[in-house]
């Protein structure tokens, strides 16, 4: 889940009605690299935010299919 995480974690950047977290963004803000702030356009501090982010729904798992491996025909001899 570390997609998730990082999607909590730019929200809560992003959060000014948070002021606990005011410490935190001071000093992490700052460090972040340009191509690291580029995430941050891809997430809204509210609002609906990419699926491909976040956790897949709980009854998603029973609509993908089942992982299968294809194997060569047996060969007669």
């Amino acid at each position: 889940m570390p997609l998730a995480e990082l999607q909590l974690a730019i929200r809560m950047l992003q959060d000014r009605e948070a002021p606990w977290l005011d410490g935190w963004r001071r000093r992490v803000m700052p460090r972040l690299p340009q191509h690291a702030r580029m995430v941050l356009s891809l997430v809204p501090a509210v609002g609906w935010a990419p699926t491909f982010l976040g956790p897949a729904k709980a009854d998603t798992r029973s609509r993908t299919p089942k992982k299968t491996t294809l194997l060569p025909p047996t060969r007669k001899s």
